[in-house]
């Protein structure tokens, strides 16, 4: 088992799920960065009126995750945001 030190971030994949329409993907990045995070990559992938995507973003702790959650959910067509995996901090 490794235990983390304080101060030290990791890395976590998080997928907003939503509405498509214009401009969504810069509104989700806007939100993530003003949460003073450290956005690594943001992907999306949009059907019909549906959108998805895949932010690989770096944290503090998990009061940060939830921070970043909120942020994204608070964008107009972004209704959940999920975490489904944790990645080494060298991935």
């Amino acid at each position: 088992m490794r235990i983390r030190t304080a101060g030290e971030r990791f890395m976590v994949r998080c997928f907003p799920e939503g509405t498509h329409r214009r401009g969504i993907r810069a509104d989700v990045a806007a939100a993530v960065v003003a949460t003073d995070t450290d956005l690594k990559s943001l992907e999306r992938a949009a059907s019909v009126g549906k959108v998805s995507g895949s932010a690989m973003v770096e944290l503090e702790n998990l009061a940060h995750l939830e921070r970043i959650r909120n942020a994204a959910r608070r964008v107009t067509g972004i209704p959940a945001v999920s975490r489904r995996e944790r990645l080494a901090a060298d991935a």
